[in-house]
């Protein structure tokens, strides 16, 4: 089954794209990773970092899980472009506690996700590509990583 990230045209702080019809699917060989970070760097010096941001642990995901995760985020993604077209609404974070990695065979796109402000920073293959809004419970990807022993961010 393929799963899309099709959000062409969300603006979000003056950026006019979340991606440019991202496709994922798992018959294609798409590798997907939840990772848990803390949003602050604190104490982090002797801990492997992604973006600027502690790694606590991390996950591969299962195929029904990498379906979960990523209709989450595209549902989420489309509910806050809809709202946010009426109510205009801005961040006032930015604390990321969740990455998706998806691997695909030529690629590699990040999604740092802040639940906590409505954010998320795109990057394709390490370069940050565009940034968007997702109106998403946290609750459904803590979930996935308690399930694998991965510690969720603690501030």
């Amino acid at each position: 089954m393929v799963v899309a990230l099709l959000v062409s045209g969300c603006t979000f702080s003056g950026i006019n794209k979340f991606s440019e019809g991202l496709q994922v699917s798992q018959a294609q060989g798409s590798k997907i990773t939840l990772y848990s970070i803390e949003p602050y760097s604190i104490n982090a010096k002797d801990m492997n970092q992604m973006y600027g941001y502690p790694v606590l642990g991390s996950v591969d995901l299962s195929h029904s899980d990498s379906e979960r995760m990523l209709e989450i985020l595209a549902d989420g993604v489309w509910k806050w472009r809809w709202r946010n077209s009426i109510l205009r609404s801005e961040v006032a974070c930015f604390n990321p506690r969740h990455i998706v990695r998806i691997q695909t065979q030529n690629d590699m796109f990040d999604y740092v996700i802040c639940f906590q402000c409505e954010g998320i920073e795109v990057y394709r293959n390490g370069i940050q590509h565009s940034y968007a809004g997702v109106l998403a419970k946290q609750r459904e990807f803590d979930n996935v990583l308690v399930r694998s022993n991965v510690p969720l961010a603690t501030y």
